[in-house]
C-alpha cells in the first residue's frame, strides 16, 4: 500500500502504510475490544474507591486487585506514572512476572493493552525516523548532534547513536531532564553500548532549556512523550523556542496519545492522565509553533502520532 498525503485543517497529514504490513508493530487489539466494558467496570470502582479514601485525605496502596494487585508491571506503572521508569516498564516488557501462571498471565494482559501496544510502536516510529535522519544530515567528518529533550532513559536515541556507530557515522548527543536518575541511567545505558564519551546530561527544566546546553548547536530535536502534558499555549511557546534552536534543515519529532476507550481506564487504575489531541490538533499546534509542515504519521492502533517537521528557512 503507497504513502499516500491528506490535507485535514491547516496540517499537511501524512499517514505511512499500515503497520499491520510491517515488521515488528504490534497489532493485537480484540481481546481489549471484547475487555472495554469490564475495564471500564473496573474503572468506575477504582475512582469510587479513590473519592472515599480522599474523604479520609488518603489514597488506596492497590487500586484494584486484579490489576496492580496482581501484575508486577502495572504496580511499578501505576506507582510511577507519567514518569520515565513507567515508559521504561513498558518500553522493554516481554514477558509476564509472577509465581505462576495466572498471576503471569494477568500481568502479560496489562502491558499489552492497546495504549501499551502504541507506546512500544511509537518508540519504534521515532527510532526509524531518527535513523532516516541522521542519514540524509550526515556529512563527513562532522558529527549529527541530537538534542533530546524531556529524556527520560534516552532509550531509543542511545540505540540508534548505538546503530550509527557501526556504521561509521558519529553522532553527539545533549540530554535534557528534570529527573537527575533518568540521566544516570541513560548514562549507564550509553556505557553499555560504548558510546558514552559522545554523551552529554544536563538536569533542567524543558522549558528553559537553552540554559542548559552549554551552546550545542543541534541537528535534530526530538521530544517524545512530553506533548501529552502541555497545556496549547505553552506547547506552541516550546515548539516556537525548539524552531528557533534547530539549524536550517534539521528535523524536530515530537508525538501525542489521541484520545481512545482505555484512556478513562488507564486514568483510574493506572493513575495516568495525559492531554488527548487528534492528529489535526497537534499538527495545528506545530504549525503555530513555525513548523509549516509537520508530518503526522498515525501508529496501527490509531492511539500514538508521531510528528516529523523539518526547518526549511533560517
Amino acid at each position: 500500500m503507497a504513502d499516500t498525503l491528506h490535507y485535514v485543517g491547516r496540517a499537511r497529514f501524512a499517514p505511512a502504510r499500515r503497520q499491520e504490513q510491517i515488521e515488528g508493530y504490534e497489532t493485537l487489539s480484540w481481546p481489549y475490544r471484547l475487555a472495554l466494558p469490564v475495564m471500564n467496570i473496573i474503572a468506575v470502582w477504582v475512582n469510587f474507591k479513590k473519592a472515599l479514601y480522599a474523604m479520609f485525605r488518603a489514597q488506596p496502596k492497590t487500586n484494584f486487585y486484579f490489576v496492580d494487585g496482581l501484575s508486577v508491571s502495572a504496580r511499578r506503572v501505576k506507582d510511577h506514572a507519567t514518569s520515565w521508569q513507567a515508559l521504561d516498564t513498558v518500553y522493554n516488557f516481554n514477558r509476564g512476572v509472577g509465581p505462576n501462571a495466572f498471576v503471569r498471565a494477568i500481568d502479560w494482559f496489562w502491558l499489552h493493552t492497546r495504549n501499551a501496544q502504541a507506546a512500544r510502536n511509537r518508540l519504534k516510529m521515532a527510532k526509524q525516523a531518527l535513523a532516516e535522519a541522521i542519514f540524509a544530515l550526515a556529512m563527513p567528518g562532522e558529527p549529527v548532534r541530537i538534542l533530546s529533550l524531556a529524556a527520560g532513559s534516552a532509550q531509543g536515541v542511545i540505540e540508534v547513536m548505538a546503530e550509527m556507530n557501526t556504521r561509521g557515522i558519529r553522532v553527539e548527543s545533549f540530554l535534557v531532564d528534570k529527573d537527575p536518575k533518568a540521566l544516570t541511567f541513560a548514562r549507564a545505558l550509553a556505557r553499555e553500548h560504548g558510546i558514552d564519551d559522545r554523551l552529554h546530561t544536563a538536569v533542567g527544566d524543558v522549558i528553559y532549556f537553552e540554559r542548559h546546553t552549554n551552546g550545542f548547536k543541534p541537528d535534530i530535536i526530538e521530544m517524545m512523550g512530553l506533548t501529552d502534558y502541555l497545556r496549547n499555549a505553552l506547547a506552541v511557546l516550546v515548539f516556537k523556542k525548539i524552531r528557533r534552536h534547530l539549524k536550517p534543515g534539521g528535523y524536530f519529532f515530537t508525538s501525542n496519545v489521541h484520545p481512545n476507550p482505555e484512556a478513562f481506564s488507564l486514568k483510574a487504575a493506572m493513575n495516568w492522565d495525559m492531554l488527548y489531541r487528534t492528529p489535526t490538533q497537534l499538527a495545528d499546534l506545530l504549525i503555530e509553533g513555525g513548523f509549516l509542515t509537520p508530518r503526522v504519521v498515525t501508529e496501527a492502533h490509531g492511539i500514538q502520532s508521531f510528528v516529523s517537521a523539518q526547518k526549511i528557512s533560517a
